[in-house]
């Protein structure tokens, strides 16, 4: 199954066919990013901001380029008053958790109610796998939140809502929900 979310905003508001980019000059495009950082706009706690994710999910596509992996990396290691973010719909973090981060890359996991994310966001992991993979982030130490977009009536804490999945991710070190 081919992921997509069918309330995304690019899906409106970028012109022709949904296309998704992967660069094989990505070292290039990593060493010409000093003058983009003097820049930046710059947020007192964190430095200056790259965004991974704008126009896809790079976490999607991790498996198959290990491009995200390669910027994270390059994030940990520059010296430079920068950050890099990614928010994701995926849980295969594992490329990501060993690598020398130096908590300079944040991790968000979109999130919504377990309805809104099995009828509108197919071929995405699950909402307890989601929050499993966000707290994984976090013990590997990497600054994580959660994101929420659209907002949906279905977050009061009945089973299978945002909070009562987040409740348990928070008392469990496995995934909520598995066996």
């Amino acid at each position: 199954m081919v992921p997509h979310c069918q309330y995304c905003y690019l899906a409106g508001s970028l012109t022709g066919p949904p296309v998704t980019r992967v660069h094989a000059n990505l070292p290039e495009l990593l060493g010409s990013l000093a003058p983009y950082a003097d820049h930046a706009e710059r947020r007192p706690e964190e430095g200056r901001t790259f965004e991974a994710s704008c126009y896809t999910d790079p976490l999607g596509l991790e498996h198959l380029t290990g491009s995200l992996s390669h910027t994270v990396a390059f994030f940990g290691a520059w010296q430079a008053d920068a950050q890099l973010r990614f928010t994701t719909k995926f849980d295969a973090v594992d490329p990501l958790l060993a690598l020398e981060h130096h908590r300079r890359t944040r991790v968000r996991l979109s999130v919504n109610a377990a309805a809104v994310t099995q009828r509108f966001e197919g071929g995405t992991a699950a909402l307890p796998e989601r929050l499993h993979a966000l707290r994984r982030c976090a013990l590997a130490g990497f600054p994580s939140a959660s994101r929420s977009r659209p907002s949906s009536p279905s977050t009061t804490g009945r089973p299978g809502t945002i909070s009562s999945c987040a409740t348990r991710a928070r008392r469990s070190a496995t995934c909520p929900g598995s066996t």
